[in-house]
């Protein structure tokens, strides 16, 4: 059985001290008794009418889990997100208390302001039609619009989607202005954001309007390939791109209200929020993303429209199975980018053992296989990209281990190393006093160290460092070097050089921002290396926890290793 490894705890310190669930029906409402301060105590002046309308109205009704992460979202069934922390941050300041109402789709919520049955609406964009009906704030955070297209068939502006049909939440300001300023385009309305990136997956439209913000988390979330954002959408309007909290017209005192909570937010409590809910993903780095294929390349992208990976998925934290059985780690954030990129899916297969994945590719039953090492035997069977990683090979021993410089001091010793993969080749061949004994993963033989079974293990420092934490044994250290260090790279079947170059063309084209997202879904606590210092430091080379700490990341970028 494969090993499932838990996800980091994702919602931590973002609940916002959310209580409990009152379902009534579809809609349900979330009531937020933390933040029904009195308004004694609020340091806000407000004007008699204000206070008065307050004392009849503590309690305001806010749409709420409109699916639209980092904004404003629910995880198991909360309601979180950027509005979310911002509309209960200016709550507690004016003493009022929120209650959202979950259920309805976007359009809906829009009816139910002009109904009367809803107070105020979070995300919202200003438009003339809207404020016949709504009162605004000023607008609280700015989210650029972007155009979403098929990675083979990229467009990067309104003008390019003429006569073609773009998809857009029924009832966003995306309809109000296609209807009124672009009829050259044809609209295809649906739910919410994630609708509009299955109907440009589907083939149901060639192009969607979102926010890129938004847009990116859904892709992330439900592994969609394939699309890419090609685009910034410019429709004339900058107040486009600027999201308003609003309230009903016939609320005058609650618009101000509001707006005076606004006032009162301090620049720490603004960034506090934003780097809460705003990843380094989230922001644009570069709006053209597609890449320069030849004709011959996209001819072979629309032959190969599914491209299998396989693997073992027990390799942590470069490829393992999430607490959802979902792929998982380094390896499947390139993989996403690959498809983003290159217009089709790479879709994984599970159950195999390392062996078994290598035979696969071998037979040509499968497509490419994740992260691992170049050697002659698999360049038989396999062509490699460039190299996306590099990490020293170390050993692990036991903090009451008596000290060791190298390899050489485990003569005569028994050193574990996992079963099939190259590290049992390199000692066996260049350590044959070395005592082999095999693994069936990183932390069987961690723990067989932990428990006197073996003097060392060997294996990556990534992730013999992650599976240390992971598994909470603080008795073991990462002692010494070895003269080995894994550059990892993506394997391809050999009959499909054309995968190799254009794999290597999106590996050339990922930004450095991208390239920090993707770090940072390695927990960086768990990474040390102090490789290159090692022959020439002047620390206790017993000791590794003050060590400097290296990471090489993509081959161009990556400094020699002193041996």
């Amino acid at each position: 059985m494969m090993p499932i490894y838990s996800k980091s705890k994702l919602l931590a310190g973002k609940l916002f001290l959310l209580l409990a669930i009152l379902c009534l029906g579809l809609i349900s409402l979330w009531p937020v008794s933390g933040y029904s301060a009195s308004n004694k105590n609020s340091s806000i002046q407000l004007t008699p009418e204000e206070a008065a309308w307050l004392e009849a109205n503590p309690e305001i009704r806010v749409a709420g889990d409109i699916q639209w992460p980092p904004f404003n979202f629910s995880e198991d069934g909360v309601p979180q997100g950027y509005s979310i922390g911002y509309i209960e941050m200016l709550a507690k300041k004016v003493g009022l208390n929120v209650k959202y109402v979950t259920g309805p789709v976007w359009n809906e919520f829009l009816e139910m302001m002009k109904a009367g049955t809803l107070d105020v609406m979070l995300d919202i964009v200003k438009t003339p039609e809207r404020q016949e009906y709504l009162l605004y704030t000023p607008p609280y955070v700015s989210n650029p619009n972007v155009i979403l297209s098929r990675s083979a068939s990229a467009y990067k502006s309104v003008e390019e989607l003429f006569g073609k049909t773009v998809a857009v939440t029924a009832g966003s300001f995306y309809e109000e202005v296609l209807e009124r300023d672009y009829p050259q385009i044809n609209i295809l309305g649906v739910a919410d954001t994630f609708e509009t990136i299955k109907a440009v997956s589907f083939l149901n439209a060639d192009a969607a309007f979102g926010e890129t913000a938004a847009i990116r988390h859904l892709m992330k979330k439900h592994l969609t390939t394939g699309l890419v954002i090609s685009g910034e959408l410019k429709m004339g309007d900058p107040e486009l791109a600027l999201l308003h909290i609003a309230t009903r017209k016939e609320l005058p005192h609650l618009a101000s209200i509001l707006r005076k909570g606004m006032a009162a937010v301090s620049e720490d409590e603004k960034q506090a929020i934003h780097r809460l809910w705003v990843t380094e993903e989230d922001k644009v780095d570069s709006v053209d993303q597609t890449i320069d294929l030849s004709e011959a390349e996209k001819q072979w992208l629309k032959q190969h429209s599914v491209i299998s990976v396989v693997d073992d998925f027990a390799w942590p934290p470069f490829t393992f199975l999430d607490e959802d059985g979902n792929m998982a780690g380094l390896a499947s954030s390139y993989i996403r980018l690959f498809g983003e990129r290159l217009g089709v899916e790479f879709r994984p297969k599970f159950g195999r053992s390392w062996d078994q994945a290598l035979d696969e590719v071998k037979s040509r039953q499968s497509d490419t296989v994740p992260l691992l090492i170049p050697t002659k035997e698999r360049e038989t069977f396999l062509s490699f990209t460039k190299p996306v990683i590099s990490f020293p090979l170390v050993l692990a021993t036991r903090n009451d281990s008596s000290f060791i410089d190298s390899l050489d001091d485990l003569s005569g010793k028994r050193v574990g190393v996992v079963d099939g993969y190259l590290n049992d080749k390199r000692l066996k061949v260049g350590y044959p006093a070395i005592e082999v004994v095999l693994y069936g993963s990183v932390s069987e033989g961690l723990e067989a160290v932990d428990g006197g079974e073996i003097d060392a293990f060997a294996a990556s420092l990534g992730v013999i460092e992650y599976e240390r934490s992971r598994l909470g044994l603080d008795n073991i250290k990462v002692a010494a070097p070895t003269p080995f260090v894994d550059n990892l790279s993506f394997g391809i079947r050999k009959d499909w050089p054309e995968l190799v170059s254009m794999i290597n063309k999106v590996l050339d084209s990922i930004t450095d921002r991208e390239k920090t997202a993707i770090k940072k879904n390695l927990d960086r606590d768990y990474i040390y290396s102090w490789y290159t210092d090692w022959n020439h430091s002047e620390m206790d080379r017993s000791d590794c926890s003050h060590c400097p700490r290296v990471y090489y990341f993509h081959r161009d970028l990556e400094p020699e290793v002193e041996n």
